[in-house]
């Protein structure tokens, strides 16, 4: 079975044994310290367990809240990020749940790309980030065209492939003989479609 290094569940058990023997050390030199006729040394033992438990729990509730709470990365290790991503990055999200650092990253490409090599950029990012950054859990890759050519999706109500597919060859029926129009690109750009015949 696999466990998460960074899993606080582990971490709070490790701090536990830590603790015990910590606290059995403190409470030896306690008794040692009374026995020889020091019981303020009894005293300072427990004032130390005490204090070291008290110490450990607001660390390991510290981490448990940051955990439920969306926490991001560090800014060091997001720019580290973006400057991996080897593309122009326009949004970047870290979340941090349970100890498991998840990337939502936006890259921005010419709007011509095809959708092949749109991922296979998608995929060379995801293989560099996990390279570079292997405690990165998941990665979630969008690929957006440059500014100024944004695809708005508030306007949903432009034709799918089928509707301009069957438009273009209405238009173009008497024109040019049957088969010669091989491939249709389309480009959902500025709130229209653009074809490339």
């Amino acid at each position: 079975m696999a466990y998460d290094q960074n899993s606080a569940l582990l971490l709070a058990n490790a701090w536990h044994s830590r603790t015990d023997a910590l606290s059995s050390i403190a409470v030896l030199i306690g008794i040692l310290g009374a026995r020889l006729g020091y019981p303020v040394m009894d005293v300072l033992a427990a004032v130390f367990v005490a204090l070291m438990i008290g110490k450990i729990a607001c660390q390991l509730i510290s981490n448990s809240l940051s955990e439920l709470v969306d926490t991001a990365l560090a800014t060091a290790k997001v720019e580290a990020l973006r400057q991996q991503a080897m593309l122009s990055v326009h949004e970047l999200r870290t979340p941090l749940y349970g100890g498991r650092i998840f990337v939502d990253l936006y890259v921005q490409v010419n709007d011509r790309v095809s959708v092949s090599e749109g991922n296979y950029l998608a995929d060379r990012i995801n293989a560099s980030l996990k390279q570079a950054f292997p405690e990165i859990t998941d990665i979630v890759i969008h690929i957006d065209p440059e500014p100024g050519r944004r695809n708005v999706t508030t306007h949903l109500d432009l034709p799918l492939r089928a509707e301009v597919e069957k438009l273009l060859h209405a238009r173009w029926r008497d024109a040019l003989p049957e088969g010669a129009v091989k491939l249709v690109g389309l480009h959902y750009l500025e709130n229209q479609v653009e074809a490339d015949i």
